[in-house]
C-alpha cells in the first residue's frame, strides 16, 4: 500500500469510527430495557439536579452511578432529547412491567417539562401543574369563599379584622418552645406504635427531629434511605397544638417516612427498580405522597382519639388550657374548607394577574397569616411554583378514594392505606369519576 493510499485508508477509517459513534445511543443513557431505562433516569435526575438544586429530593442508590452522572455535565438541551428517547423507548408491557414502565414513563414526561421550565420556557400556572403533577387544581367563585368566610365570623371570637382575631385566639393554643421536643418525641412514639400494628417496620426504623429556622416551609421530610430519616421544623413559624400530631403524621408515621421507606425496602432493594433510589421532588408522585401526607392524620387517629392525645398529653405537658380545644378544632376544620385558595394565589400571582402586595394581603386575608407567615408563604410559591397544588389536590384525591372505597373506620382506611403503600401509585390511578 503506497503513501496516499495509506492516507486515504485511515481517513475512511476514522470517518467510519465517527460516523458509528453519532449513531451510536449516548452512552448516558441506555434504552435496552426497563433497568436500563431507571439508570438512566436517575442519571439525568442528577444532570437536571446541577441546573435545577431541589430536583433531587434524596438519594439512597448505589455512589456509582451518582458518580457516573456527575462525571460530565449535559446542557438542558440533551438533558430533555434523553428523556424523550427514554419516554419514547418504553413499550406496552403487562404484569409488573407494566406497573414499572407505565410509572417509568410519568416520571420521564414530567422531568421533559421541568427541563422546560428551567430552560425559560414560559407556561401558565396550570399548564405548568398538568405537565408536570399530570393535575389542575380547581378554582372556586368568590361567593364559595365569602360563605366560609362569613360563618368563620361567627365563630373566632374578639374584637377586630377575622385574621387579627384568628391569631389572638390561636396564641392560646402554641406549644412553648422549652417543651417542643418532649411533646414532639412523644407524639413520634404515639403515631409510631399505632402505624406498626399495621405495617412492619424494620428494627432500624428512626428519624430525628431538628429544629431550624429561615426556611419557606413549616416541616420537611430528609429521607436518607434504609428507613431513616431526618425531619426538620421551622420554628420561625408559631407551633400550635395541631401541628404537633399533623407534622408528625405528615413528615413521619404514616407519611413520607413511611413512604419513602417501603418504596426503599419493597421496590429499590427487593425488586431492584433503581428508579425508586431516587427521590425527584418535581414528579406526579408528589401529588400521591403529599396527599397521602396529608391524609395521614385521618388513617392514624380518628377525631375522638386526636382530641383525647392533645387534651391529655399535649395540652398536659405544654401547660395549655384545653377548654377551647374543641372549639379551636371546629374553626380549623371549617378553615380546611378554604385549602384550595393558595393554588389561587398561587396561580393569580405566577401569571402576572395578582401583584405582590396583593398576593400578601390574600394570603394574610383567606389563609389567616400573620405579616411573617405571609411572607414565607410567598417564598414558598417563588421556590416551588405550582408544587403547592400537591398539597390541596392530593388530600382532596386520596379523601375521595377513600370514601370511594368505603374506607371509612379505622381497619379499613389502614388496610386500603397498605394497598396504596405497596403499589406504585400515580394521580390517575387514585381518580374518582363523579
Amino acid at each position: 500500500m503506497n503513501y496516499f493510499n495509506r492516507i486515504y485508508y485511515y481517513f475512511f477509517v476514522l470517518l467510519l469510527v465517527a460516523l458509528m459513534s453519532c449513531s451510536r445511543e449516548p452512552d448516558f443513557i441506555d434504552s435496552t430495557n426497563l433497568s436500563t431505562i431507571g439508570a438512566s433516569y436517575v442519571k439525568l435526575c442528577f444532570a437536571l439536579g446541577r441546573y435545577d438544586k431541589d430536583f433531587v429530593d434524596g438519594y439512597f442508590g448505589p455512589d456509582s452511578l451518582k458518580k457516573i452522572a456527575l462525571k460530565d455535565t449535559l446542557s438542558l438541551e440533551k438533558i430533555k432529547d434523553y428523556a424523550q428517547i427514554l419516554a419514547k423507548s418504553i413499550d406496552s408491557k403487562s404484569g409488573e412491567d407494566k406497573i414499572r414502565s407505565n410509572n417509568l414513563k410519568y416520571l420521564l414526561l414530567s422531568m421533559i417539562s421541568r427541563t422546560d421550565l428551567v430552560s425559560g420556557k414560559k407556561m401558565n400556572f396550570d399548564k405548568e401543574s398538568w405537565l408536570i403533577y399530570n393535575c389542575i387544581s380547581p378554582t372556586y367563585s368568590p361567593e364559595y369563599y365569602k360563605d366560609i368566610i362569613d360563618e368563620l365570623e361567627t365563630m373566632i371570637p374578639g374584637n377586630g379584622s377575622l385574621t387579627k382575631r384568628w391569631l389572638s385566639f390561636r396564641q392560646k393554643f402554641v406549644i412553648p418552645e422549652n417543651k417542643l421536643d418532649i411533646v414532639f418525641k412523644l407524639a413520634i412514639i404515639e403515631c409510631k406504635q399505632r402505624t406498626s400494628r399495621h405495617f412492619e417496620l424494620p428494627s432500624n426504623d428512626s428519624f430525628k427531629i431538628e429544629y431550624v429556622r429561615g426556611q419557606p416551609w413549616g416541616a420537611y421530610n430528609w429521607y436518607k434511605g434504609n428507613a431513616v430519616s431526618v425531619i426538620q421544623v421551622n420554628t420561625d413559624i408559631p407551633i400550635t397544638i395541631e401541628k404537633i400530631l399533623g407534622y408528625v403524621c405528615h413528615e413521619g408515621y404514616p407519611g413520607h417516612h413511611l413512604y419513602h421507606s417501603i418504596n426503599d425496602r419493597e421496590f429499590y432493594r427487593k425488586k431492584g427498580w433503581i428508579e425508586f433510589s431516587i427521590i425527584p421532588l418535581f414528579s406526579p408522585k408528589a401529588v400521591i405522597s403529599e396527599g397521602l401526607a396529608n391524609y395521614g392524620i385521618e388513617i392514624c387517629f380518628s377525631e375522638s382519639d386526636k382530641l383525647e392525645f392533645e387534651k391529655n398529653v399535649i395540652c398536659k405537658i405544654a401547660g395549655i388550657d384545653p377548654s377551647n380545644l374543641e372549639k379551636y378544632n371546629r374553626i380549623l376544620e371549617l378553615r380546611r374548607k378554604l385549602k384550595f385558595m393558595g393554588s389561587t394565589i398561587a396561580k393569580r400571582y405566577l401569571d402576572g394577574n395578582l401583584k405582590k402586595d396583593f398576593a400578601l394581603d390574600w394570603i394574610k386575608y383567606y389563609e389567616f397569616r400573620s405579616d411573617q407567615e405571609a411572607e414565607n408563604s410567598l417564598r414558598f410559591i417563588e421556590k416551588y411554583r405550582s408544587y403547592i397544588i400537591t398539597y390541596s389536590v392530593g388530600y382532596e384525591k386520596a379523601k375521595n378514594y377513600f370514601a370511594a372505597n368505603n374506607a371509612d373506620d379505622s381497619e379499613s382506611k389502614w388496610k386500603l392505606y397498605h394497598q396504596l403503600l405497596y403499589n406504585p401509585t400515580l394521580p390517575q390511578d387514585i381518580e374518582v369519576k363523579r
